[in-house]
């Protein structure tokens, strides 16, 4: 079975305008400010969002549960940002692998 391709190889197959946005997760376990601009940049015509993996090494919520409340509770497909440096190499290709799981991963 073939996975269907994400929204976002979607657009850039077809060359589609892409309108993205980014967003930092919230300072806690409170998603209502993220979910409410999520929703609004959805309605303005954001066609993705980005979510930043702890911005400025401050502690926030997880950036993969951010992207999951968003893309379940607001149906806006997200692009995470995970930095290499947060960990070793095994831990990021575990990493990996899970993101291959749920849906698709670019690397750069």
């Amino acid at each position: 079975m073939v996975d269907k391709p994400t929204q976002l190889a979607q657009y850039l197959e077809k060359k589609q305008l892409i309108v993205t946005v980014e967003m930092n997760p919230p300072k806690g376990t409170g998603a209502e400010r993220l979910l409410e601009g999520a929703r609004m940049l959805k309605e303005s015509g954001a066609n993705f969002l980005n979510i930043a993996d702890s911005p400025l090494a401050r502690m926030r919520m997880s950036a993969w549960a951010a992207a999951y409340l968003v893309q379940q509770d607001i149906g806006l497909e997200t692009v995470l940002h995970f930095p290499r440096a947060a960990g070793t190499c095994c831990a990021f290709r575990g990493i990996c692998w899970q993101l291959m799981r749920w849906g698709s991963v670019i690397c750069l």
